[in-house]
């Protein structure tokens, strides 16, 4: 059965260039300093933990344009855009209660067992063995099944702990929302209709990074989300095996598809003119771009981040990515 998957992800901003990003965290009620919280750039591997004073030092030599996430268990998320981020910060977090809120109990009836499959398969990917990708703190996450919506929703109160034996990442995911819509088959068997998940990330290398790892990255880079439109923002879309497929007939110039209406330092502003575009790479891998909206313009930085980030969806080969094949937005690729 097709299916149609759309991978929501928290918005990236534009602001400072080559700086450090430092400040204080403090409990909002006592105004007491908050040790060991953790503060980082989504999506990177660009992060501290604050120490005895509640001070955190990020070193952005990258200049890497995303939001500050500032977390710790038993206090509500900070998230601070890119363009609000200032040299000297303080930063206040209030306390937090880990709800569910009203739910019928009743309406759940499908194991947890069941319900990890699905979350697992469609939030880490289908293709892993628990020993390559695994996650550390499962027992935290809270799934349930509502029979009414035929849905399936995931929570958890502290950040999702990945090891990714394949890239050689640890992972850190800020789970916001998660939910799969199902539909019947025959025999009562479900399928997978839509996936909606957001949330953060903050990546940092296994003790023991290899060769294999190093490969591994480059490999899940080619042809990726990430590689298609950094390569649209530097000109170099044909030399990266990029093409585009329309009315049966293939095309290289991207002009003709995505049109750049504005490019400066710091970002590039382009515009689809079809509603629906299919992508293809090096011939064989295919995916679709398209935005819902009568506005069909967007902005990406020069790390090919996305803004706003809810706007453009992808579909085919690129949506089926997933957690276990995610890269850091400053991941470089090595020759």
């Amino acid at each position: 059965m097709k299916k149609n998957i759309l991978l929501l992800f928290l918005l990236f901003s534009f602001g400072i260039y080559g700086q450090n990003i430092t400040g204080f965290v403090f409990d909002a009620k006592t105004k007491k300093p908050l040790e060991s919280a953790t503060a980082y750039l989504d999506g990177t591997t660009l992060g501290d933990a604050t120490d005895l004073n509640g001070y955190f030092e990020i070193p952005n030599t990258s200049n890497v344009e995303t939001t500050l996430i500032i977390s710790i268990l038993g206090y509500q998320t900070s998230y601070i855009s890119f363009e609000n981020i200032k040299k000297e910060m303080n930063i206040y977090l209030e306390e937090s209660s880990f709800e569910l809120g009203e739910l019928n109990l009743d309406a759940d009836n499908m194991s947890r067992e069941e319900k990890m499959r699905f979350f697992k398969k469609e939030f880490l990917g289908k293709n892993f063995s628990s020993s390559s990708l695994k996650i550390l703190n499962e027992d935290k996450i809270v799934l349930r099944y509502f029979s009414d919506e035929n849905t399936i929703s995931a929570s958890c109160e502290e950040p999702i702990i990945i090891v990714n034996n394949i890239l050689g990442y640890q992972l850190k995911y800020n789970l916001i929302s998660f939910e799969i819509q199902l539909e019947n088959g025959y025999k009562g068997k479900k399928y997978i209709r839509k996936v909606l998940y957001t949330g953060t990330s903050f990546f940092s290398d296994i003790q023991n990074v290899r060769k294999k790892h190093i490969k591994k990255r480059k490999k899940n880079y080619l042809g990726s989300k990430l590689h298609f439109i950094r390569s649209l923002v530097r000109g170099n879309f044909v030399d990266q095996k990029f093409k585009f497929i329309h009315n049966g007939f293939t095309f290289q110039n991207p002009e003709n598809f995505i049109q750049t209406k504005k490019q400066t330092k710091e970002e590039t502003i382009f515009e689809l003119q079809e509603k629906r575009i299919a992508i293809l790479y090096k011939n064989d891998k295919q995916s679709v771009i398209q935005i819902l909206d009568k506005d069909k313009t967007f902005s990406v930085d020069i790390f090919g981040n996305i803004s706003p980030p809810n706007k453009v969806f992808f579909g085919g080969d690129m949506s089926e990515k997933r957690i276990g094949e995610m890269l850091p937005l400053n991941y470089q690729l090595k020759n």
